[in-house]
C-alpha cells in the first residue's frame, strides 16, 4: 500500500508586485492550493484563481490588497497631472479612443423600419409605445438603433415602408403583363363607424395564393357604380386593369355586391361558405312569419338580385357580426325568458311530414340552451360539474352556448355538452337535480350533430387558402352526398335541400369548365346530382372558353388600325430635323413592325383551334396553349370571400375601443404589413 507525499509549499518565483496576494502565500508545487505564511492555513486556487486568497487575508487579517492597489494607481495618477509642464504637455500620449460596436459600421435604418413596422402590424404595438416604453428604447439603443422620441416619427417609419413594399408589390404585379388574377371583397364598419373595403388579389404567383391590398375608406353613401370605381381606382394602384386582367370577382351576398357585379364584365362569385351558413339559417333558426319567408317582399331588394333569386338572404354583415364569444354568453344570458323561435319548413306536404321530428330536435335543443345558460349563471352548479370534469379530463371544460350569426356554435354546443354529459349528471345528482335531457333526446342530439359536423367541415375546406373552384365542388358534394346517406331520419335530408337550394343559386357555369379542364375522364363519369351541380354541353362549354380566352389573352386583340395610326403620329412627330431618305426608311420600318404585328392577331380561328384542342385532350393528350391559358385564369378564382373576413378580423384588433383614433392611412397601412409580414414568417 503507498501513501501519497504531502505537496510542497515554495515561495512564488515569479515577479511580483508590491499587491500580490503570493507576497502573503506559498505555492504548491502542482499550483493547486496556496499556504498562508501568517496563519499557515492551506486554501485551494484551482487553475490559478486567487479569490479565495483575497478574501481570506482580507476577513482573517484584515488585508485588503485591491483597495491598497486602487490607493496606489489614484496617487501615481495625481503625480503625473501636476507634474506636466507645459512644453511637455504636448508630447504626452493621448487617451485611448472609445471602441466602436460593430452595428456602428452599418447601415441601420432600413432595419430599423422593418422591426419597428413589424412590431406595429404584427405584435399590434402602439405608435406611443415605442416612446414611452424604457425597457423597448433601451432594447433597441442596446441593438445599435437610434429609435425617434415621438409617435408621429414612429407613425412615418410605418407609412413609409408601408409605401415601400406597395411600391415593391407594384413593380412585381407590373413586370409580368400575362398574368391574371381574381379579387375578392368586402365591406366593414369600424367601432368608430366609418366604413372601408377590403381588396385581396388571388394568384399561385403569390405565396399563400393571394395579396391583401388593404383598406379602401368609403366616403357617403356607396350605390354599386360607386362601390365599382372604388375597387377599379385601387387596383389600378397596384398595375391591376378591372376589366384585362381580372377574371372573376369574388364577394358576399350583399345587395350593392350583387348589383355591382352587373358593371363588370366578367364572372361575379358570391361566397359559397355564406351559402351554406344562410343554408343551416333557414332549417335551424328561421322563426315562423319571417319577413325573410316571402321572396320578393322588399321592393328596394328585388330590383338588385336579377339572376339570382336570394332576396330571402338574412342580411348579416361583417360588422354584425360577434366578435367574442364572453359576449355572445352575455348577450344569450339575457335572453332566459325569451321562446327560442320554431323552425319553419317550406311546403305544406313538407311540414306535415317532419312536424313531429322538428318539434323532437327543437324541443331538444331548447332544453340544452336552458341547461347551459343556467349553469353558467350558477355558480354552485358550475362547480359541482366542473369537479367532475377536472378529474375526468385533468382540466376544465365550460359549456357553450350558441350563436344565431355563428351557426357552428350549434354544433358547438351540442359537441360539449355530449362531451360533458357524464360529469353534468354526476354534479347534478349531487344537488338532487334531475338531468331535463333523456336517452332519446341524446340520439336526437348525436344526430344532428353528426349533420352539422359535416357542413362545419365542408366549409373549413372551402375557406382553405389553396381552395379553388374545383376543390370546392368535392367539397359540396363530399358533403350533400354525406347528409344523403346519414340514418338520422328528416334532419340531414332537410339540410340536404336547404344548402342544395344555396348551392344551385351561387354556384357559376365555369366551375364545370374548370372541373372538365382538371380531368375530363372524371368530368364525363360523374353524374351525382345534375340539377345542382350543372353540366354544360359541349357547345356551351366552348362558348364559355372563347369567352374567357378573347376578354383575357391580349395577343388575340386585333389592333392594326390602332398601330398604323400610331405608327403615322410618331413618323409626323418626328419628322421635323430628318431628310427626306430618313423619312423613308423610318416609315418602311414602322410597315415592317405593323405587318408583324397583324401576322400574330389575324387568320386566327380560335373556335377551331379549341375543339381540336378539346378533343386531343379528352383522347389522353395534354390540354394545348389555349386550353392551358384558359386553366390557369380559372384556378385563381376562390369560392369565398373569407380572405376579407380574415383582414376585418385583424382590423378589429388593431382599431379597438382603446385605440380607436387611428386614421384611415395608418389603418390600411397596419392592415397591408400585418399579412405582409404574417407570409414572411411563414
Amino acid at each position: 500500500m503507498s501513501l501519497s507525499k504531502p505537496a510542497q509549499y515554495l515561495e512564488f518565483n515569479k515577479r511580483k508586485a508590491d499587491t500580490s496576494v503570493w507576497n502573503h502565500f506559498l505555492r504548491a508545487e502542482d499550483g493547486q492550493s496556496g499556504k498562508c505564511k501568517l496563519c499557515f492555513k492551506i486554501l485551494k486556487c484551482h487553475g490559478g484563481a486567487t479569490t479565495g486568497l483575497h478574501v481570506h487575508l482580507k476577513s482573517t487579517h484584515a488585508i485588503d490588497l485591491k483597495e491598497k492597489k486602487n490607493l496606489l494607481l489614484s496617487q501615481s495618477e495625481t503625480q503625473c497631472s501636476t507634474s506636466v509642464t507645459p512644453s511637455t504637455s504636448n508630447s504626452m500620449p493621448r487617451a485611448a479612443k472609445k471602441l466602436k460596436m460593430i452595428t456602428a459600421f452599418f447601415d441601420t435604418s432600413l432595419e430599423l423600419a422593418v422591426k419597428v413596422s413589424r412590431m406595429a402590424a404584427l405584435d399590434g404595438i402602439p405608435f406611443s409605445k415605442f416612446c414611452t416604453s424604457e425597457d423597448l428604447r433601451d432594447l433597441f439603443h442596446k441593438c445599435g438603433y437610434n429609435l425617434p422620441a415621438s409617435g408621429s416619427a414612429i407613425r412615418d417609419i410605418v407609412l413609409n415602408q408601408h409605401k415601400f413594399l406597395k411600391k415593391q408589390l407594384r413593380q412585381q404585379i407590373s413586370q409580368d403583363k400575362t398574368r391574371r388574377y381574381s379579387v375578392s371583397l368586402d365591406e366593414y364598419t369600424s367601432i368608430r363607424n366609418r366604413r372601408y373595403m377590403n381588396v385581396n388579389l388571388h394568384s399561385d404567383k403569390f405565396k399563400d395564393n393571394f395579396k391583401n391590398l388593404g383598406l379602401v375608406r368609403i366616403v357617403g353613401s356607396m350605390p354599386a357604380i360607386t362601390a365599382y370605381h372604388y375597387l377599379k381606382q385601387h387596383l389600378k394602384e397596384f398595375a391591376v386593369d378591372l376589366d384585362k386582367d381580372v377574371v372573376c370577382l369574388t364577394s358576399d351576398g350583399a345587395a350593392v355586391m350583387v348589383k355591382m357585379g352587373r358593371y363588370y364584365k366578367g364572372y361575379h362569385q358570391i361566397c359559397l361558405a355564406h351559402g351554406l351558413q344562410l343554408g343551416v339559417i333557414d332549417v335551424l333558426y328561421k322563426k315562423e312569419n319571417s319577413e325573410y319567408n316571402e321572396r320578393g317582399d322588399t321592393e328596394t331588394r328585388q330590383e338588385d338580385f336579377v339572376a339570382m333569386d336570394i332576396t330571402d338572404i338574412v342580411d348579416i354583415s361583417a360588422s354584425e357580426y360577434v366578435e367574442n364569444e364572453d359576449q355572445i354568453l352575455e348577450d344569450n344570458d339575457d335572453e332566459d325568458d325569451e321562446e327560442i323561435g320554431g323552425f319553419e319548413i317550406e311546403g305544406a306536404s313538407v311540414q306535415q311530414e317532419m312536424e313531429k321530428r322538428q318539434l323532437n330536435f327543437e324541443n331538444v335543443i331548447e332544453k340544452i340552451r336552458k341547461l347551459v345558460r343556467s349553469v353558467r349563471k350558477s355558480s354552485l352548479k358550475n362547480e359541482a360539474i366542473q369537479k367532475y370534469v377536472v378529474a375526468e379530463y385533468g382540466k376544465e371544460l365550460n359549456l357553450i352556448l350558441d350563436c344565431k350569426t355563428r351557426w357552428s356554435s350549434l354544433s358547438d354546443m351540442i359537441e360539449r355538452f355530449l362531451k360533458l354529459r357524464s360529469a353534468i349528471t354526476k354534479g347534478f345528482l349531487d344537488l338532487d337535480i334531475v338531468v331535463p335531457v333523456n336517452e332519446e333526446a341524446v340520439a336526437v342530439l348525436k344526430a344532428l350533430h353528426e349533420s352539422l359536423h359535416v357542413v362545419k367541415i365542408t366549409v373549413e375546406s372551402l375557406c382553405q387558402r389553396d381552395a379553388d373552384l374545383m376543390t370546392a365542388d368535392t367539397a359540396l358534394k363530399f358533403m350533400l352526398k354525406s347528409l344523403d346517406s346519414n340514418q338520422n331520419g328528416n334532419i340531414s335530408k332537410n339540410l340536404a335541400q336547404s344548402l342544395r337550394n344555396r348551392i344551385k343559386e351561387r354556384r357559376l357555369p365555369i366551375a364545370s369548365v374548370l372541373v372538365y379542364l382538371y380531368d375530363s375522364e372524371d368530368y364525363h363519369e360523374d353524374n351525382f346530382d345534375r340539377e345542382t351541380f350543372s353540366k354544360p354541353t359541349s357547345n356551351e362549354m366552348l362558348e364559355e372558353i372563347v369567352k374567357i380566352i378573347k376578354r383575357l389573352d391580349d395577343s388575340l386583340s386585333p389592333e392594326e388600325e390602332n398601330c398604323e395610326k400610331s405608327a403615322e403620329e410618331n413618323v409626323n412627330e418626328e419628322a421635323q430635323g430628318m431628310s427626306m431618305k430618313q423619312k423613308l426608311q423610318e416609315t418602311i420600318q414602322r410597315r415592317r413592325v405593323t405587318m408583324k404585328s397583324k401576322k400574330k392577331t389575324t387568320n386566327i380561328d380560335l373556335e377551331s383551334l379549341l375543339r381540336v384542342e378539346m378533343a386531343v385532350f379528352e383522347n389522353g393528350g395534354g390540354r394545348g396553349q389555349y386550353l392551358t391559358k384558359c386553366f390557369e385564369y380559372l384556378k385563381t378564382i376562390p369560392p369565398t370571400s373569407v380572405e376579407a373576413e380574415r383582414a376585418f378580423s385583424a382590423v378589429s384588433n388593431v382599431c379597438s375601443r382603446v385605440r380607436s383614433s387611428l386614421k384611415d392611412n395608418s389603418l390600411d397601412a397596419l392592415t397591408f404589413l400585418k399579412f405582409h409580414y404574417q407570409q414572411k414568417s411563414i
